[in-house]
């Protein structure tokens, strides 16, 4: 049977009359392999038609995204914890004049303008927090130091990013107004009861600063 099989049609030799038979045989056999065994008929196209289309939409390599979890999260019983008490009270008041508008951001100490001559990035662009070497050019500004003193850098956000939180909070119509943030006399939050550092105003040229 094995040497009919092999035999060519027409070989000399091939003498089997049932070769022609046995031909037509091999090929229904040759024919079922091209196919996938046991998944014949339109159910199996409908469901490859789909497994494709699935395929197409979430990447076999997508990793956990907001709209796409992965175990063992996806598993796992998550519980939300309940927002912290509130212990400021906020208040708009009128928007400062032009002298009191020139000092942007108030602080304890003078604050001066100085430009920045130097600077220099330490870290790499992978790492988890930036540090920079700064150079300030103070010999145009007149203020007494000590080598080891430390300065405070105020450094303006963004007015895009102003423009955008304060279209949020639709206080665009109050830009120029103060901000004075104080502690609730009646709050429970641990560290804040004796501190007076948060008391203090900004204009809303500075938020979040």
């Amino acid at each position: 049977m094995s040497a009919a099989l092999t035999a060519a049609p027409g070989a000399p030799g091939a003498t089997d009359p049932a070769g022609p038979e046995v031909l037509h045989v091999e090929s229904q056999v040759a024919q079922l392999r091209l196919e996938d065994p046991g998944r014949k008929g339109p159910e199996a196209s409908e469901e490859n038609v789909a497994s494709s289309a699935q395929s197409r939409a979430v990447p076999a390599d997508a990793g956990p995204s907001l709209t796409r979890s992965v175990p063992p999260l996806a598993q796992a019983a998550l519980s939300v914890p309940a927002s912290p008490p509130d212990y400021l009270q906020v208040h708009l008041q009128e928007p400062a004049g032009q002298e009191e508008r020139q000092e942007s951001v108030p602080s304890a100490d003078p604050v001066f303008q100085v430009p920045i001559s130097k600077a220099v990035q330490l870290t790499t662009n992978d790492a988890v927090k930036t540090t920079l070497l700064m150079e300030l050019d103070i010999s145009k500004t007149d203020f007494s130091y000590q080598p080891g003193d430390a300065f405070n850098i105020i450094c303006p956000n963004s007015d895009s990013e102003v423009q955008s939180l304060l279209q949020r909070l639709q206080l665009t119509d109050k830009r120029e107004h103060r901000v004075l943030l104080e502690i609730k006399a009646d709050t429970k939050k641990r560290g804040v009861q004796n501190s007076s550092f948060f008391v203090f105003s900004v204009t809303n040229g500075f938020p979040s600063t």
